[in-house]
């Protein structure tokens, strides 16, 4: 089995291209037969959204082999943080200057999957506090706790106050 692989997070589950050789005689050298592995192997995936260790696992379909045991195939693969600067952010308008720092709220997402403040982003402003050029500068969590987080990297969004 060979699989195809690393992904990056989407948020959706991740499964890896794969493809399946058979040997006649069971050695290298022999007659090598490429199966389709989804008509030899019942597959299933355990940790395949979120970034860090996917792990696929194959069981021998029941009459494609001549000896087939209840053993499995047990195999992992990588799933990437994904870059927040990749990211798609709200559009953030011209601010009005009321005498104090201002701070627009922004919204992220990657497809359909809406991000968190305070699970996959934090945020910080800078230059916010009078007319003129400010930046929003989201920084993505990449570990909360225990948890791994999806998400690598920084954005910054300017907006601009008067």
């Amino acid at each position: 089995i060979c699989l195809g692989v690393p992904a990056t997070f989407t948020n959706k589950p991740v499964k890896p291209y794969m493809v399946a050789w058979y040997f006649e005689n069971g050695m290298l050298g022999s007659e090598e037969v490429v199966l389709n592995p989804s008509a030899v192997f019942t597959i299933s995936y355990k940790d395949n959204v979120n970034s860090g260790t996917g792990t696929i696992i194959l069981k021998p379909k029941k009459g494609v082999f001549e000896k087939v045991t209840d053993e499995q195939i047990v195999s992992t693969f990588r799933i990437d943080k994904a870059d927040i600067n990749d990211v798609k952010a709200n559009v953030i308008k011209v601010q009005p200057f009321k005498g104090k720092a201002v701070t627009p709220k922004v919204s992220l997402k990657l497809g359909s999957y809406k991000l968190k403040e305070g699970v996959d982003y934090t945020v910080e402003y800078e230059n916010n506090d009078s007319r003129g050029r400010a930046t929003i500068i989201i920084k993505a969590i990449e570990k909360n706790g225990e948890k791994e987080g999806n998400f690598t990297g920084e954005k910054r969004i300017n907006f601009f106050i008067f």
